[in-house]
């Protein structure tokens, strides 16, 4: 009777681990990157007028092209954290007459950090002015408090001194 016990026993200690591990979220999840892998540094080296082969030089292979137009390059990237955070950002590169003339996708990023920096810069002054204004409504630290409460005489008596 002994015997068939102990693999049921075995099976609900390795099912309740199972169960707890999975109910924790301890599973590590890999983050999903997907498309091309596109950096600020690679826009910011991008200039009109560039050729077909410098622009693949600079950003690589274009994740898609359109067969109807093969002037339009189309570079594609999605993220998504462990933590489920999801990120996506399509830039599309358009040739005239084998140069460079036309980029969407390209100033979103620079923008948006743009106003995050012009944001961070607005708040620093916010916090400045705010600390001014406690530094002029706060005593002077320099200064020693009063010795009396105003009422009865000193709070505390100074050193070397009796009350006669």
């Amino acid at each position: 009777m002994r015997v068939k016990t102990l693999p049921m026993l075995k099976l609900l200690v390795a099912a309740v681990l199972a169960l707890s591990i999975a109910g924790c979220g301890i599973v590590y999840r890999l983050p999903i990157r997907q498309g091309n892998v596109i950096q600020q540094s690679q826009l910011q080296n991008l200039r009109v007028g560039m050729t077909p082969e410098q622009v693949r030089y600079v950003m690589g292979s274009p994740m898609a092209t359109s067969p109807f137009d093969a002037n339009r390059w189309d570079y594609l990237s999605y993220y998504k954290s462990p933590r489920g955070t999801v990120s996506s950002r399509t830039v599309s590169l358009f040739f005239d007459g084998g140069k460079l003339a036309k980029m969407v996708g390209v100033d979103d990023l620079a923008a948006a950090q743009r106003a995050a920096k012009a944001d961070d810069q607005a708040l620093a002054q916010q916090r400045e002015a705010a600390r001014h204004e406690l530094d002029r409504g706060a005593p002077n630290r320099s200064v020693a408090p009063p010795a009396s409460s105003g009422v009865g005489g000193p709070l505390v008596e100074p050193r070397g001194t009796s009350p006669d």
